[in-house]
């Protein structure tokens, strides 16, 4: 990893280093280096070593000459990710539908989340279900090697099947019918879902 830094020696000899670590205490300093031109603002760059993967890292570029020996200018802390991270997911929200047809009405789901590859090629799916055990898995989708959090969606039926008579006409009373339906409102409300998501192959 490489930080870039923008310095103005003020007409003397300088010499300019970077400090940088997990916090803004910093930890680890690069070896002083000489400015090459003793006027006017330029750009120098420093290699910092011993990163860890997928970690945020604080550094500040410093400077001093003769005139600050010993307190040297500070460059004010910026911060910068190392790669090396897996993908990251956010479950979002899932709209339902409800659709009835002749021997069997289906739930239609729209499940969302929000996926961040990490510049690697990444997979998805959902997992859904009754209870926190789930039950029912989605098929897999890829989702691309984006740096950002990009919108993912996938649509799911879930049949719900009741018995009719030789004629067609549902069987049941419309009072009990009445109370199906609610109970499987109350089931459609209780469903949970979560994703997954994993590097691809």
């Amino acid at each position: 990893m490489t930080a870039t830094l923008t310095l103005d020696p003020a007409g003397l000899p300088a010499s300019y280093f970077v400090e940088y670590g997990t916090t803004t205490a910093y930890g680890h300093t690069t070896s002083p280096a000489a400015v090459a031109d003793d006027t006017g603002a330029q750009s120098e760059s420093v290699d910092l070593s011993g990163l860890e993967p997928c970690t945020t890292y604080h550094y500040q570029a410093e400077v001093e000459n003769e005139a600050n020996e010993g307190t040297p200018s500070l460059g004010g802390d910026k911060t910068f990710r190392t790669p090396g991270c897996g993908p990251l997911v956010r479950t979002g929200n899932a709209i339902a539908t409800y659709e009835e047809g002749i021997g069997s009405s289906e739930f239609t789901y729209e499940l969302t989340g929000e996926v961040d590859p990490n510049e690697k090629a990444a997979s998805y799916y959902f997992e859904f279900g009754p209870t926190l055990a789930n039950g029912y898995t989605t098929p897999v989708e890829s989702a691309g090697s984006g740096a950002e959090y990009t919108e993912v969606t996938t649509h799911t039926i879930i049949p719900l099947t009741f018995h009719l008579d030789e004629a067609g006409e549902d069987n049941e009373s419309e009072t009990l019918r009445e109370e199906e339906e609610e109970e499987e409102e109350e089931k459609k409300r209780r469903r949970r879902f979560y994703m997954g998501v994993f590097p691809s192959p």
